[in-house]
Formats: C-alpha cells, sequence, structure tokens
C-alpha cells in the first residue's frame, strides 16, 4: 500500500479531546502502555517533549515537560526501541535518545508520589524511587515502619497510612503534603546561612509529625565535604531545634552547601522536599577589599573588620571594639587607584579614562563630581575628568572623559603637561594614581608608503610622535576612512579604503577631539597594477625562450609586467598552470619568476577538473579578483636515445643472478639444519622438564597443602582485620609520584604573604585556561614538540596535568580522547609500526592514560582485584620465609627468580620460638600489640639473622595491624631470656661475631644456639632506654617503674653482647649463607657446594606449583568481565571501544593491532605496575626476594598479553621456561576477555559522564590544585616563548584571545598587574 495514498470518506469521525493546549502547536505524538495506564509522548513545534497519562476516553493530565532542542520543530518520525525503554526524537539536524522514564531522579517518597509518574513507585527495598515491577502503581507509605508498599494489609498493620494519589478509597492522609517532612526554616528560607567556623544553632520546622514519631530520638545530620557529621536534636511544638555546632570546612571556595537531614529512631530521614540546606560560607573569601565585602548580599551580614590584617569577615569575628567593624551603611577607608588607560591623550581633550582599583565608592555620585587630574607638587586642578554613569562599576572601575586643561596661555605648541589622576570618595578619602596621566600634542612625521593602488587595501604606517595617545583614534585619506588597526607609541596603521578616482589626497588622523592633518605631503592613488605578458626559459642559460614551446628540462618561468608589486607581495600572486601550480620565487616591478612542475600538468575546465589530451592555461592570479590569462604551455620531450644494453652487460646479469640464486640455496639449507637441531634441543628440554615436574608434584602437593593451610589463617585474620588498602589518596600518589613521599601537592602552598594575594589570583586565571581545551592542547603538543621537553617532564607534567583534573574527569577524559586519537594518527602517519604504539610511555597522553586508569580503577581495586592480588602477596612471602633467606644478597631457596635462588645445599632446621612485647616496648612505641600481651609462637630458622627473626615475630604479632603502624625492626632489640632473670641481647653483629680473613658473618639463632620453644622479648634500643630519663620532669615516676631497671644506669647486660660500631672503611665483608667473592673465575669453585642446573630448576617448578592457584585466581579476575560479584568496570569498557574506533577510523584490519593496542593501555600499563609493585596498593613492605617473585609473575603476565609466539631454546629466560605450558591458556582467557568486552553494550555517553561526575565528587579535594597549578605555569614560563607564538598563530586561539589571557596571568603572577 502506498503510504502518501489520500483517505477519502464523507462522514467524519468525532471525539472529545482529553488535553487541549492554547497557542502551542504539537507536531508529533507516541503512545505506550505500563501498568494500567497509557502514556502519551507529545512534541512540540517549540522543540519540546511533553509526557502525559491518559487517565480515560475523556481526561489526561501532563506530567512533564522536557526540552530536546530549543526552537526547533519535533519531527512527526518518534520511535520507541525493542524494550520501550527508550524514545528517539528528531529535530532538524539533531536525534535525542530520551528514556521514558527518570524515576533515579526522585530521592524521598514524598518527591517520588507528587511527581504522578505511572512509571515510578516508591521502592522500599531500595530505599529510592524506581520502577515498580513487583507492585502495581501506586503504592501507600507506612509512616511507622518508613517504607512504601502495595499491600497494607499486610505489610503495615496497626501502622499509620499517608495512601497515594491515585489510591482507590477514602482517606484522610492522600498524597505527598501528608508526608513526615521538613517545611520550612524559621526564617521561611530554604537556604540557612552559617559563616565558617562560627558555632551556630540550626532551627526548622517540620509538618506532619506523628506521635509515633515524636516519641523517639532526633538527630540532624550534616554533610561538609563528604563527611557527616550530626548533632542531637529536640522537637519543641512544630520545630526541630538542633543542637549547636561549629561549622567550618577546608577547601579555599567562597562558599559551600552542606546538605542537611533530620533523623528519627536512629535511620529514618524526615522527607526534605524543598531540599531545605546550610550555605557555609566564608566572607574573605568573597571579598578581597573592603568595597566589594560592602556591596555583598546584606544575607550575608558581612562587613570590613580594620583589624590587622584588615579582611571581611562577620561581627562576631572581629574585634569588640565597635568601631573596627564597618557595616553596609558605612564608607570604606583608604582607596586606591590600582591602573588607568589609557596614559596619555590629546590637549583637546575628550579621551574616555578607565580607571580601575579599589573602594571607589559604593554608588556612582559618591564619585560623580571628584575625579580630575591634578598637578603634583601642589594639586591644582588640570583638568576635571566626568564619569560616566552607565559605565560605572562599584567599588573598582570608573571610566569618565577628560576635559581639556583650563586656563592655559599657551596653544598646542607646547610640549605636554602631566598629573596624577585623584578620585574623591565622597569627599572624605582621596585615591592618587602612582602613574601620570599626560596631556600631549600628537604629531604626524611621515606616510609610509606614499601610494597604493585605488582599489584600496594598502596597508598604511602613519609615523609620528605621541601617536597611542587617547581612547580612540581615526584615521582619513581626504574623506576616505583609513580602518585603524593597530596603534603603537610612534605609528598609526590603518588600513586604505576603495577610490573611485586616482589622485592625492591629505592623511589626517582624529585623536578623541584632536585632529591631525599631515601637511608636508600627500598619499597618492594611483591604478591597479597591470600584467602584460609573460616569458619563460632555462635556468641554466637564463635567456627568454617565448611561452609555446618549453623542453622538460625547464627550470625557471619569467613573466613579465608593470606595477607587479605596487599592491601585492610574493604571497599574494599565484600562477597556475592547468590543474597544477608555478612556485612563485621573487616579484618585482616589472617582472615575475616561478618555478614550474617537472613534468606537464592536465588542462583545467571551469570547474576546476582536469581535462586529457588538452594543453594548460596559464594564468597569473593576483589576489581574489584579478585574473590575468597569459596563454597555453606544452612540454617538450627529449629526443629519445637507443636504450639497447650491450652484450657483456647482460651476461653478467646472468652469471651475477646465477650465484645469487645459489647463495640463496645454501642459506636455506642452513636454516632448515639449524632448524631441525633447534627442534630436537627443545623436544628434549620438554621431555626433560616433564620429567621433572613429574619428580616435584609430591613435593608441590606437600607445600601446597601447608601453605594452602596457613592462607586459611591468614584469610580468617583478613576477616577480622581486613586487607591493609591504602586510601585513595596515598595509592594515586605512589602511581602519579612514585619517587616523592611528600609531594607538595599534598600541603598547602609556601608563599610570601605579600605575593600570596596575586598569586592566587593568577593561578585562578591560569586554572580557567587549564579548563579551556584549545589552551591546554596547545600547551602540551607546545611542550612535546620541544626538544629540550625531557621524559621526565613529560610524566611529570602528565601527573600535574591529572591531579589539577582529578575533580573534572569529564573533561578529563575528552582531553584524554583527543591526545590519544592524535597520537594514533600520527602513528599511522609515520614510519613506526602500529603495534609499538603506547608501548613506552614516551608522550604526555600515554602517562595521562595510565593515571586515568589509576583513578577510575581503584573501586574495582577494592571490591575484586585487591583480595587476590594481596593473597599472591602473602603467599609468595610466607613461601619464601618456609625456607633460607640470605640477608646479605636477598637469595632464597624458595623463589620463582633464578637470579635471587641459593644455588647451594644449606642445612638448617626449623623452630618455634616464643616473642613478646616488653612494656617498655608498648609505651616507647606508644602501640599496644593486639589481644593480650603473652607469648606469639612464631615460626622461625635456625640460620635466620637477628634481623630477620625480629621480622618476622613482628608480622605474626602485628598481623592484623598496617605495616607503617607496627614498631620498626630498627628500633627494637632483641633479648632471649633464661632462667628467672638471665637475658642476653641478640645482634646480627657482636663481640662473638666469626671472623675468617676479611669475612664476617652475620648472627644466626644458631650462632648463639638458641632451642626450640626458647623465650624472647622485643625491648627498646639501647639509646632509647638511656633517653627515658630526660621525661621524668613530665611523667610522674610511677609511669617508669614497670620497666624494671634503674633510670639514672643501664640495664644489665652480657659484656660478650655489646654492640660495636661498624667502620665502613674497615675494609670488612660481611656474608649470611653465601660468599659473593669479587673474582668470577673463582666464584664457582669457592662457593660450597653447588648442585646442577637441574636441581636449582627443580626448585623453581616446585616453588612455581606452589604457588600456581594463587596466580591463577589473580589473572582469572583481571582476566574476566563479571569475577567476584563485581562487573566490568565502565571505564575499561568505554576505552577499548574508543581504540576499536579508531581501527575502524584508520582502517586497520589486523586483529593483532588493536589487541596490541588494548594490551599496552591497560593490563601492561596498569596491571603490571601493581603486580610488582603491591606496596601501591597495600600498606606493606616490600622485602628484594618477594620483589623478584612478583617481578616474575609480571613478566609471565607480559607474556599471556602478547600476540607473538616465543620460540623456547635453552637460552630462554627461566621465567619463560618455567610457565611455559601455562602462558598459552593465559593467551586464550586475555583472548576471551576481550572479546567478551567488545561484545557487551557499548557505554552511553550519558552513563559514562554520570560515573565520571561521581568520581569527580569523590575526590575533588585529594590533592593542593593550586600547587599543581603552579608547577604546570612554571613550564609555561620556560617556553613561554614557543607558547605564545602557538597560540597567537592557532586561528581558535586567536578568537579566544588565548595569547592575551596568557599574558594578563604572567603580568598578574610577576606583581605587574592586579586584573
Amino acid at each position: 500500500m502506498d503510504v502518501n495514498t489520500p483517505l477519502g470518506g464523507s462522514m467524519p469521525i468525532e471525539a472529545t479531546p482529553v488535553l487541549t493546549y492554547s497557542g502551542l502547536l504539537l507536531t508529533s505524538v507516541a503512545a505506550t502502555s505500563t501498568h494500567d495506564y497509557t502514556v502519551a509522548f507529545m512534541g512540540t513545534a517549540t522543540g519540546h517533549l511533553k509526557k502525559a497519562v491518559v487517565e480515560s476516553v475523556t481526561s489526561a493530565f501532563e506530567y512533564s515537560d522536557l526540552q530536546i532542542d530549543e526552537a526547533k520543530s519535533v519531527s512527526p518520525d518518534m520511535l520507541f526501541d525493542k524494550n520501550k525503554e527508550f524514545l528517539y526524537v528528531m529535530t532538524e539536524r539533531r536525534v535525542t535518545m530520551v528514556k521514558v522514564q527518570e524515576c533515579l531522579v526522585y530521592k524521598t517518597c514524598s518527591e517520588c508520589l507528587e511527581a504522578q509518574d505511572p512509571y515510578c513507585g516508591w521502592c522500599s527495598l531500595e530505599n529510592n524511587c524506581t520502577q515498580c515491577v513487583s507492585s502495581p502503581f501506586p503504592c501507600d507509605w507506612c509512616v511507622g515502619g518508613h517504607r512504601c508498599t502495595h499491600d497494607t494489609g499486610e505489610n503495615c498493620r496497626n501502622d499509620i497510612l499517608v495512601t497515594g494519589i491515585s489510591s482507590i478509597g477514602p482517606s484522610i492522609r492522600s498524597g505527598p503534603g501528608f508526608c513526615p517532612r521538613i517545611n520550612t526554616t524559621s526564617g521561611g528560607s530554604i537556604e540557612i546561612l552559617v559563616p565558617s567556623g562560627i558555632s551556630k544553632r540550626i532551627q526548622v520546622k517540620v509538618d506532619n509529625i506523628q506521635p509515633i514519631i515524636a516519641s523517639t530520638r532526633f538527630v540532624c545530620q550534616f554533610n561538609i565535604e563528604g563527611r557527616v557529621r550530626q548533632v542531637h536534636a529536640q522537637l519543641l511544638g512544630d520545630t526541630i531545634y538542633c543542637e549547636p555546632m561549629v561549622f567550618a570546612y577546608g577547601t579555599q571556595a567562597p562558599n559551600i552547601t552542606t546538605a542537611f537531614a533530620v533523623i528519627w529512631d536512629g535511620s529514618k530521614p524526615l522527607d526534605n522536599p524543598e531540599n531545605i540546606h546550610v550555605l557555609v560560607y566564608r566572607c574573605q573569601g568573597m571579598a578581597q577589599n573592603c568595597g566589594i565585602c560592602l556591596e555583598l548580599p546584606d544575607k550575608y551580614a558581612c562587613g570590613w573588620c580594620q583589624d590587622p590584617p584588615s579582611s571581611c569577615q562577620v561581627h562576631e569575628q572581629c574585634s569588640a571594639d565597635p568601631t573596627q567593624w564597618l557595616d553596609h551603611s558605612q564608607t570604606c577607608p583608604d582607596p586606591k587607584i590600582t591602573k588607568f588607560y589609557p596614559e596619555s591623550g590629546p590637549w583637546e581633550g575628550g579621551t574616555n579614562i578607565t580607571i580601575e582599583g579599589i573602594n571607589l565608592g559604593r554608588v556612582f555620585e559618591d564619585v560623580a563630581g571628584g575625579v580630575k587630574v591634578v598637578y603634583d607638587a601642589d594639586g591644582r586642578t588640570i583638568a576635571e575628568c566626568l564619569p560616566h554613569k552607565e559605565n560605572y562599576r562599584k567599588t573598582s572601575k570608573i571610566v569618565c572623559q577628560v576635559e581639556s586643561p583650563r586656563n592655559l596661555t599657551t596653544g598646542l605648541g607646547r610640549g605636554s603637561i602631566a598629573g596624577p589622576i585623584v578620585v574623591k570618595v565622597q569627599n572624605d578619602y582621596i585615591a592618587r594614581s602612582k602613574k601620570q596621566y599626560s596631556f600631549v600634542n600628537p604629531r604626524i612625521t611621515s606616510v609610509e608608503p606614499s601610494k597604493g593602488p585605488k582599489s584600496g587595501g594598502t596597508r598604511l604606517r602613519i609615523w609620528g610622535l605621541h601617536m597611542d595617545a587617547g581612547s580612540r583614534a581615526e584615521a582619513f585619506v581626504d574623506g576616505l576612512e583609513c580602518k585603524v588597526t593597530g596603534r603603537r607609541r610612534n605609528c598609526v596603521e590603518c588600513i586604505t579604503s576603495a577610490s573611485k578616482e586616482k589622485g592625492p589626497g591629505k592623511v589626517r588622523v582624529k585623536f578623541d577631539n584632536g585632529l591631525r592633518i599631515f601637511e608636508d605631503y600627500n598619499f597618492l592613488y594611483v591604478d591597479d597594477p597591470v600584467i602584460a605578458h609573460v616569458e619563460s626559459g632555462s635556468g641554466q642559460r637564463g635567456t627568454p625562450k617565448g611561452i609555446p614551446s618549453i623542453n622538460f628540462c625547464l627550470l625557471i618561468g619569467f613573466f613579465q609586467g608593470q606595477n607587479l608589486d605596487r599592491a601585492s607581495q610574493e604571497s599574494d600572486v599565484i600562477v597556475r598552470i592547468g590543474t597544477s601550480y608555478c612556485n612563485v620565487t621573487s616579484l618585482s616591478r616589472s617582472q615575475l619568476t616561478c618555478r614550474p612542475p617537472t613534468s606537464q600538468p592536465y588542462a583545467r575546465d571551469i570547474a576546476g577538473f582536469p581535462v586529457p589530451g588538452q594543453l594548460p592555461e596559464v594564468v597569473v592570479e593576483v589576489g581574489d579578483i584579478l585574473k590575468f590569462p597569459i596563454g597555453k604551455l606544452s612540454y617538450e620531450l627529449p629526443s629519445s636515445h637507443d636504450s639497447a644494453l650491450s652484450k657483456p652487460v647482460i651476461i653478467g646479469v646472468i652469471v651475477g643472478g646465477c650465484i645469487l640464486v645459489i647463495i640463496v640455496i645454501i642459506i636455506l639449507i642452513a636454516y632448515r639444519q639449524k632448524s631441525t637441531e633447534s627442534s630436537r634441543v627443545l623436544k628434549n628440554m620438554q621431555e626433560q622438564m616433564d620429567v621433572l615436574e613429574l619428580r616435584v608434584a609430591s613435593e608441590c602437593k606437600e607445600a601446597f597443602a601447608e601453605l594452602q593451610t596457613e592462607m586459611t589463617d591468614l584469610t580468617s585474620d583478613l576477616t577480622a582485620g581486613g586487607i591493609p588498602f591504602l586510601d585513595y589518596q596515598s595509592y594515586a600518589m605512589k602511581v602519579l609520584f612514585p619517587n616523592s613521599d611528600d609531594h607538595p601537592v599534598l600541603r598547602e602552598m609556601q608563599l610570601d604573604p605579600l605575593k600570596k594575594s596575586y598569586i592566587e589570583k593568577g593561578l585562578r586565571l591560569y586554572g580557567q585556561l587549564i579548563m579551556n581545551k584549545i589552551f591546554l592542547l596547545l600547551f602540551i603538543r607546545t611542550l612535546e614538540s620541544n626538544r629540550y621537553f625531557s621524559m621526565r617532564d613529560r610524566v611529570n607534567v602528565a601527573s600535574l596535568i591529572m591531579v589539577t583534573l582529578q575533580g573534572k574527569m569529564e573533561y578529563c577524559t575528552d582531553i584524554l580522547k583527543t591526545l590519544l586519537a592524535e597520537l594514533i594518527e600520527k602513528c599511522i602517519e609515520g614510519k613506526s609500526h602500529p603495534k609499538l604504539l603506547l608501548r613506552r610511555t614516551e608522550s604526555v597522553a600515554e602517562k595521562m592514560l595510565s593515571s586515568w586508569f589509576t583513578f577510575l580503577l581503584y573501586k574495582f581495586l577494592r571490591e575484586c582485584a585487591g583480595d587476590p592480588l594481596f593473597m599472591l602477596y602473602r603467599a609468595i612471602k610466607q613461601q619464601v620465609d618456609k625456607g633460607p633467606v640470605d640477608a646479605i644478597t636477598s637469595e632464597a631457596r624458595y623463589s620463582l627468580s633464578e637470579e635471587k635462588l641459593i644455588r647451594q645445599s644449606i642445612e638448617y632446621k626449623s623452630m618455634t620460638v616464643y616473642v613478646s612485647m616488653s612494656l617498655q616496648t608498648q609505651y616507647v612505641s606508644g602501640l599496644e600489640p593486639p589481644g593480650e600481651n603473652i607469648e606469639t609462637p612464631v615460626k622461625v630458622l635456625d640460620c635466620d639473622t637477628i634481623l630477620q627473626v625480629k621480622e618476622k615475630a613482628l608480622d605474626t604479632i602485628y598481623k592484623s595491624t598496617s605495616f607503617t603502624q607496627r614498631p620498626s625492626k630498627e628500633d627494637l632489640d632483641l633479648e632471649w631470656r633464661t632462667g628467672t632473670s638471665g637475658r642476653l641481647t641478640l645482634s646480627d653483629e657482636d663481640a662473638t661475631t666469626k671472623q675468617d680473613g676479611e669475612w664476617k658473618r652475620l648472627n644466626t639463632l644458631a650462632h648463639y644456639k638458641v632451642p626450640d620453644g626458647a623465650l624472647l622479648t622485643l625491648v627498646p634500643k639501647q639509646s632509647s632506654m638511656y633517653n627515658l630519663s630526660i621525661m621524668t620532669d613530665k611523667v610522674d615516676r610511677h609511669k617508669y617503674e614497670t620497666l624494671n631497671f634503674s633510670l639514672k644506669t643501664s640495664p644489665t647486660l652480657s659484656r660478650a653482647t655489646s654492640p660495636l660500631n661498624h667502620d665502613p672503611e674497615s675494609g670488612y665483608k660481611y656474608w649470611h649463607l653465601v660468599k659473593h667473592h669479587d673474582a668470577e673465575n673463582n666464584k664457582e669453585g669457592e662457593r660450597g657446594n653447588k648442585m646442577v642446573s637441574e636441581i636449582y630448576l627443580t626448585r623453581l617448578l616446585a616453588t612455581k606449583g606452589t604457588l600456581q592457584k594463587f596466580v591463577d585466581d589473580l589473572f582469572e579476575t583481571i582476566f574476566s568481565t563479571a569475577h567476584r560479584g563485581s562487573a566490568l568496570p565502565l571505564a575499561i569498557k568505554y576505552m577499548f571501544d574508543f581504540l576499536d574506533d579508531q581501527a575502524l577510523n584508520h582502517a586497520i584490519s589486523d586483529p593483532e593491532v588493536v589487541h596490541t593496542w588494548k594490551s599496552n593501555s591497560l593490563p601492561l600499563r596498569f596491571w603490571v605496575n601493581l603486580i610488582k609493585n603491591p606496596n601501591f596498593v597495600f600498606d606493606i613492605y616490600k622485602t628484594n626476594i618477594v620483589d623478584s617473585c612478583l617481578s616474575v609473575v609480571a613478566q609471565t603476565f607480559m607474556d599471556a598479553c602478547s600476540t607473538s609466539e616465543h620460540r623456547l631454546g635453552k637460552d630462554s629466560p627461566s621465567s619463560k621456561l618455567l610457565y611455559a605450558k601455562d602462558i598459552p591458556i593465559y593467551k586464550d582467557w586475555v583472548e576471551r576477555y576481550y572479546q567478551d568486552i567488545q561484545l557487551m553494550p557499548a557505554i552511553s555517553d550519558q552513563d559514562m559522564n554520570a560515573m565520571l561526575a561521581e568520581e569527580s565528587r569523590l575526590h575533588a579535594h585529594e590533592f593542593n590544585t593550586n600547587v599543581a597549578l603552579y608547577e604546570l605555569y612554571s613550564y609555561a614560563v620556560k617556553y613561554n616563548d614557543q607558547l605564545m607564538q602557538t597560540l597567537e598563530e592557532d586561528e581558535f586561539s586567536r578568537k579566544n584571545k588565548l595569547a592575551w589571557k596568557l599574558e594578563q596571568v604572567h603580568a598578574i603572577m610577576s606583581g605587574e598587574s592586579e586584573a
């Protein structure tokens, strides 16, 4: 059926409209149903979408109106998606996807019911407004139970009900007006104003408070900068009175909005339909001077406190002396003029002077008659300056028109007269400018050029004295305007207008009221230039040859004419030869020279398309209008020569080819033999590894079972104490600035108080520039293009930008995508292979990408990936500690790293010692051990050094305490207690240390013959114990009696164990388990009982097998889209989709390229860093041996993400041999992970922006962004010349005046301006 076929009929159908609109044209309609309701969506001619519920055939009501595209008519073609969740709305140039419901915007019961949205009801399970999928609309509210339900008989027995607005049946409480709620404040406003630092009692009116509510306990909750504080509250009548509380915040903002709630019965909030909130403010933050302070709205009650240092404060924060606080009815003292412009004007006056400053009157009448220019010496008036009321800005700006100096007997021949500008405020206070305003006599001395074409456009430079005088200048040639484009002290530049006639004209310039005429000579309008003819010639011979015939050796084309350079330059002239161009090389008065293309171009038709088979025409174009056809041009071909090769040459080529073929065959045979040998070696090695794996299988099972038992105990400990995650700030700092423990962005700026005010102003302006996308992109490109911008600088700048944009993650993501797109395009266009993209951190964008993932995946780490990562770290640590670890070299018996494996048989014995913390240790450290202070069993080895024993003891005693909260092992001594009073202090080196020539061996438990089950005590170092006596004047004596020794004498120690001072220059070499000799030749012979390589490889395999499950758990968590109950972070899907789109845009069809991009962007850039450095995520200590093992796991992780095949041989690293069979499995996981993400529905910009906005809100105040801005500004200063040039050359930058804004920032930061 043809949809455009008209319908015919004679009987019209009549119907009654259910909804009418007056003066509004509906252009489209779409309808659907939900529950028992019909919902209509109507588009209008003004670009709005209206939502209405059709209740019956006679009635309907509108419940929502959305703006889609202002002033653009909505198209009739509106369509629902297949799930009826979105409606597609079209206007002339926009398609908008609109959600049919927005239930989540309603935060309380009353908001939800009052909205009358048929899709929405109040869900008691979620405690927010959501779709009622399990209950019909409407719902009823149970006041006592504080929930919404559709079955009041079942869920609200003996409770007070508030029924929905469409509930069936009679009700005395129906609709949101009967919900228990906060009504208004005592003053009737929804905004409660509280000065920061002031204690205030908040009181609000409440409504519909039933007795069941009134009988409970009330509290007031305030959310200040994300921290919730609460105070007790009391209900008296219809008013809630909160207890007094000091409201304060830490940011530099002038005010913050604090969410407010009244809670009853512990956790039930009263509805707050009017969003009553508390506004905490600082008067000082809203005004930096008295004038602005007194002009603040009366509601803030701010005034000027004159107590040094003077500032804007509320009366309570000023001194008790009432005369020191000025209110709105008083006048500010000490007005100041900070700048004025222009600084000179003509004698005739008429110049508009703009005066800027502080405290320059509160109303126009305060300064109306008080502005003048005076003599500096005696204050006599030179000239009045009449202010313009329309240009006056309260307290800060005056624009006045200066009159001509009065009572002057001399004429214009007199040079100049100058004096300061004076402003009188109410005739009480006087402000005097530091600089002087000058009345001058502008004089024209010359005009350049002296002539130009009558078509106009000549850039005329008018030279003279005081050419920048006055606020406005107009130039003329005779009666024709010459548009002024710029002025300097000695020059005015203008563009001449077109003249109908040629001839001379007087040059005149009007400076405000002063007219100056140049009398020496006139500007001459001449005829426009004309090209008469053109000639061509060979550059080698330099003789004209004529146009029609040019051979292929042609180098230069000559064109003859007249007045060619009168009104044009080389850049204004184009010589076109058919579809190509002749590049202009020089231009003189009568000759134009250009270099034609080396081959003859095609002819060109009128539309500009090539025409084969015809001679190209030569056309000279001057500007956009003048075109001079010259003639047609043909290229002569050189005479052909016999190109046949001689017979000897042919024979030589054939012989050479045969020799080359023989060489290639020999190489192929040798390569095949080598490959066969390599394959045979690989096969033998694989068989040997299989045998070794079988040999160590039982050992692995036994070790794994033991480790699993230990890890089960660890899991129970973690359940009690929790994984020691670092807070967000510490975590981000370790990734952003890994080599800085205390970066300035964590502290307040240290500034000279005299410079602080204008530096902070400058940083605010610079921060606005950083938030300008054009500026930030040009800033980054400029820095990266400078060859002195080092790699360290790139990383630092990227980190500083991310710190600055932490609270603006949507903008940050936009910048990152733009930079990555440019990086990809540069990589595609360059010579490097696309797979190399993002492999290293060589650009600002790559470091920003690392930081971007760092910011957005913190929640995923806390909720999901952190658990298996921490378990892997603890499993490695516990497995390593079960065997000997060399304290000097960090080599261990149990290791994944071949470099850190002990290649020697070490005799050792496991033992258990019982360690306690002395009372003085608890006192000095300030940290008590968890639980009761009893002897804790600690597993150690008899070959452990004393420092290693202390470390294991602290790990066991403080297993549920973060590392940074534990006592330091270096601050403690270990005592071995024997009998009732005997004790021996153990240390790594003392008088009993064994010495063998130049070697000294560290002391161990076996050295001291400490038995299994020995009692050990951790005590403070001796120096700490001796120094306790200095505190006797601060603490009562009885606190030291528990130390069990005299404060005047040191404790009784064994003489043999007195520590010795180690002299690093003594030449001793220390060893623990293995001696390492300097001479490589003797190394293998003197390391004792060595094992063959297969044996220590067996140890690697045993350790690998023991830890296998923990490695698998971590990899599976990372390479899974839904694992451990946590969904895939939006950031990963969003970035991977971006990379897929970039590949499509650049027509990259190789799947390995996109696979490599994704691996380089996330796994190799983010996850590898955390696997190698779990201390970036957790509050832990990472030893050298644990670091080596984690590096092997990280290398395996990198191999799993690679698309290249790894050929294993006898020289392959042990890490690759260890996981040779596992890597293919991991590769499949990675491939499946990428495919699953690609098949997932795309993330909408709305959802992504919502997530980014939430991240910004949560972490907006983690860092001091002013410090980051200050460091970024240092780069803008360092590369200022190149940056200013870039800003001035970029078209969009010029439109936004970015170069000028940056100059303003420089001026403010240097203290030259206070704009």
